[in-house]
């Protein structure tokens, strides 16, 4: 403890610019060590490890802090302290899902309209905002839907409407798990408790489920972006009218998510995908007919492969 004291007494000299500089050192050292150390050990510890990074920056910046204001390359965010995910690569880097971004900037125009599920704190959602007609977003986590309010605002977004709400298959209250260490992991109360879900001790509260084709009746989409942490399953059987009259859905597969958080099988999975004509994996670089959506999504559960952005299309 002596060595901490000594530590931050150093820290409480330096002027505003220095201790900007010295956390970001720390923070990316401190990362580079995280990631190092996965190497040699397991799961527990890396996350663990995030934990730890968490606790130091708060402490660095402040405990009565709760966010930062960052400069990014499409605007300005207010991202919480704590947050290592999304957070962590806006502070750091000024920037996240820059390829994600960019293909979507790509595929839409100012007469597009976008419905964007699990929007997070606008990183994504602010950027796409600037090209297209309007978007829709809907947040399940108080805490970030606050955060993604102020965002907007102080980037001057006026063609999007939000609401603090989960995308799921029908009307009901849900147990939520709210992250801190990676707030963009928040999620409904998984089927199966895995450490990776709750290394960071999240608060388990209750939050408003409901079916997008029933919330949002008279409207319909030419985009619809889906991240919202193992739920998708059930969003998707929410939205079949509105999967009907889009011409593309961009979402994420995470294997672990399917069985741990929906635990539905990936032919169950695929099924509500049926009304798409081709499924893209940009990362592996493979497009592929819907005969073969069943064997390609079989691939990645079976690898263990995450893919941040799938992308179904029609004809």
């Amino acid at each position: 403890m002596d060595k901490l004291d000594r530590m931050f007494k150093k820290l409480s000299l330096l002027d505003e610019e220095e201790l900007n500089s010295t956390v970001d050192d720390v923070n990316n050292l401190i990362n580079l060590k995280i990631i190092q150390r996965q190497i040699h050990t397991g799961e527990k510890e890396e996350f663990d490890g995030y934990s730890k990074l968490a606790r130091f920056t708060s402490s660095v910046i402040g405990s009565f802090a709760h966010s930062v204001l960052v400069e990014s390359r499409y605007g300005k965010f207010i991202v919480p302290i704590q947050d290592q995910g999304v957070g962590f690569e806006l502070r750091t880097k000024g920037t996240y899902a820059d390829r994600e971004i960019e293909h979507i900037r790509g595929i839409i125009n100012e007469d597009t309209s976008v419905l964007m599920i699990g929007a997070h704190v606008g990183s994504i959602l602010v950027p796409i905002s600037q090209v297209c007609r309007d978007v829709t977003a809907i947040e399940a986590n108080p805490d970030t839907f606050e955060l993604l309010k102020l965002n907007l605002f102080i980037n001057n977004i006026q063609n999007c409407e939000v609401h603090n709400l989960a995308a799921s298959d029908k009307q009901e209250m849900l147990k939520f798990l709210k992250n801190t260490v990676n707030s963009g992991g928040s999620k409904r109360k998984p089927l199966i408790s895995e450490y990776m879900y709750t290394y960071d001790d999240p608060e388990e509260i209750i939050v408003e489920g409901m079916s997008m084709d029933i919330f949002l009746e008279s409207r319909s989409f030419d985009l619809i972006i889906m991240d919202i942490e193992g739920s998708e399953y059930f969003a998707l059987q929410g939205m079949t009218r509105l999967l009907d009259s889009c011409q593309t859905l961009i979402f994420e597969f995470v294997p672990h998510h399917l069985k741990n958080i929906s635990g539905v099988t990936v032919e169950s999975f695929s099924k509500l995908l049926a009304v798409f004509d081709t499924l893209t994996i940009p990362s592996l670089n493979i497009k592929v007919t819907s005969e073969s959506f069943l064997t390609i999504l079989n691939y990645l559960y079976e690898h263990n492969i995450c893919e941040d952005g799938v992308i179904m299309e029609k004809n």
